[in-house]
């Protein structure tokens, strides 16, 4: 089945029969493990908001007064959620908890909102796109009318923030879409590889033809046609062999299905996961106090007026002058004929100042949370990154989040092109250039590019020189779910926000284990997937614990998604075996 193009990456099934309605018209807040999570995860971003599940009946009297928080004693609120929360609502939710936690102007609250109605669009869509193509189908035709059905109903759910209803097929299929909008379902449906196969494939038989008269549309809506074609023949034949688990084309449809599901979820993890984390990144930035290391390790200077205040009582913000630095690189930016060079010999002199104070607060190896860090003064390396993430953003300064095994530090890229190695636990000093000779599998012009155009998957690479390897630190952090030795020291890039929402989910998923408690922990990591379907690590810390839960079926489908990402792991194979034999 190699050369087979069964793209259609998100297509959700349940071995061969589509099935979105259960997934749409699921409640995930009604678990109680999603709610202890829910809650623990508030909590860490903001200790004075909890969260408060209530009946329907109860809540919509709060809903119709645009009022789901609630005043608690010494200054604390309570955010109030039905315990049957669809994901069509989830928008609206979204839109109000923001407002009150104040967020309502913030740019990633906007982004938030955005990426939700951009999946209504593309599920809307995926069913016009569907619908308008059934006449080529021969087998799987009822399946694909159903799936567009349901992809469409689902899509303008999320659109109008109200319940999916039904639609005939038929007026589906009279709806237009434009050459784009084509096009970005075509995308959307294949995923990268097979798009980019296609077109290619496009482009060889369009230089090869002779024929007169013949069009690239043409071709590229063959191809169309033909790998839909491929699709719902698998599709029917998985239903045909319902019980059949073990068939190839049974773990195809699986595969696709577990795409679909993620996508579905997203409202969920905008409300549970990025709403919240958000919330936090800005307490943290306004509410971190000074410490004793802080102001004698900086130049910070600390205003007479404060000299009777303790250290904890005066705010970073309010000695580090933010709109002081951000207006020295507007005024770089906007000299007459000014390089990319001195822009970014600001940047870097900036970056720097940002660093020392970071850094110049005291490590506490499980520190990671804003509500912690604000309360301690202390970080870990995923505390440091968000920290010094979150000035770097506020000034303008481009970098990349990026995960190592157990560690994490940034990308500084800077306006020239250039990229450095930056760990925010140490001092500007020990900062790399990095060079195409230091890594592996990506060049240093590509991350520049991924930073201006980032993917959710974000940019794998392998450190290879010395000097890098040399700047990796061990970390036995994570021992607790992890009982085989690191392998090769993979770095993963990440847009910022993204690569700090995997990093939080996976430390939380580590500090519940910790704690004991695995199923949340589970929770955790299975978000964390969610989000970032290409992490190997992840992966493996979820089937360890679900190893652990004895739940081995879905222990040994962690171990594959980590090994089809990282086929030459002796480790990895070795635990799928272990599991394998149990079952």
């Amino acid at each position: 089945m190699s050369e087979l193009d069964v793209g259609i990456e998100n297509i959700p099934t349940e071995v061969g029969n589509f099935k979105i309605k259960e997934m749409v018209q699921a409640t995930p807040l009604k678990d109680p493990v999603v709610q202890t999570f829910l809650g623990e995860w508030c909590r860490v971003h903001d200790d004075k908001v909890t969260v408060q599940f209530l009946p329907r009946r109860e809540w919509s009297k709060k809903w119709e007064m645009h009022n789901i928080f609630a005043a608690l004693s010494e200054g604390r609120t309570s955010l109030t959620l039905p315990e049957d929360l669809h994901l069509w609502e989830m928008v609206g939710v979204l839109k109000l908890a923001d407002k009150d936690l104040g967020q309502e102007k913030s740019h990633l609250q906007k982004e938030q909102i955005t990426r939700i109605e951009t999946l209504g669009k593309s599920f809307r869509n995926s069913g016009i796109y569907l619908a308008s193509r059934l006449n080529c189908l021969n087998e799987g035709k009822t399946i694909a009318s159903n799936l567009a059905r349901d992809f469409y109903s689902y899509g303008q759910s999320l659109l109008t923030e109200i319940e999916p209803q039904e639609i005939n097929i038929d007026e589906i299929d009279r709806l237009p879409l434009t050459p784009q909008e084509t096009e970005e379902i075509d995308r959307w449906l294949a995923g990268d590889d097979l798009y980019h196969r296609r077109h290619a494939r496009v482009e060889s038989r369009f230089s090869q033809t002779n024929e007169t008269g013949v069009s690239k549309e043409s071709l590229t809506e063959e191809e169309r046609r033909r790998s839909l074609q491929q699709f719902f023949s698998i599709a029917q034949r998985a239903l045909d062999r319902m019980g059949s688990q073990d068939s190839a084309d049974a773990s195809l449809i699986q595969k696709v299905e577990k795409n679909i599901k993620d996508s579905v979820e997203i409202p969920a993890h905008q409300l549970t996961v990025n709403m919240f984390f958000q919330h936090g990144m800005s307490r943290l930035l306004h509410e971190i106090g000074l410490t004793n290391s802080v102001s004698q390790q900086t130049s910070i200077t600390i205003p007479m007026e404060l000299w009777s205040k303790a250290y904890s009582e005066i705010k970073l913000i309010s000695v580090f002058d933010i709109e002081k630095f951000k207006h020295e690189l507007e005024g770089v930016k906007e000299k007459p004929g000014v390089t990319p060079e001195e822009i970014a010999t600001k940047e870097l002199e900036i970056a720097a100042e940002i660093q020392k104070v970071v850094s110049a607060y005291d490590y506490e190896k499980d520190n990671q949370n804003p509500t912690d860090i604000i309360a301690k003064r202390t970080r870990n390396c995923v505390g440091a990154s968000m920290l010094g993430g979150a000035l770097l953003s506020e000034i303008g300064i481009g970098y990349l989040v990026c995960d190592l095994p157990q560690h994490s530090i940034t990308f500084l890229v800077t306006s020239d092109r250039r990229v450095f190695w930056q760990d925010l636990l140490s001092d500007p000093s020990y900062n790399i250039e990095i060079k195409d000779q230091d890594i592996e599998g990506v060049t240093v012009a590509e991350i520049v590019d991924f930073y201006s155009h980032p993917q959710m998957s974000g940019l794998r690479m392998k450190p290879i020189s010395d000097r890098l390897l040399k700047a990796i630190p061990e970390n036995t952090d994570l021992a607790i779910i992890s009982d085989y030795p690191l392998e090769e020291p993979y770095l993963t890039a990440y847009e910022p926000f993204t690569g700090l929402i995997i990093q939080t989910l996976n430390n939380t998923g580590v500090n519940f284990a910790k704690q004991g408690s695995t199923q949340e922990a589970v929770e955790a990591l299975k978000l964390a997937t969610a989000i970032h379907p290409r992490s190997t690590l992840v992966y493996e810390y979820l089937g360890d614990l679900l190893r652990r839960l004895d739940r081995n079926q879905e222990a040994a489908r962690a171990y594959n998604e980590a090994l089809a990402i990282n086929p030459n792991s002796e480790k990895l194979n070795q635990k799928l075996n272990s599991v394998k034999q149990v079952n």
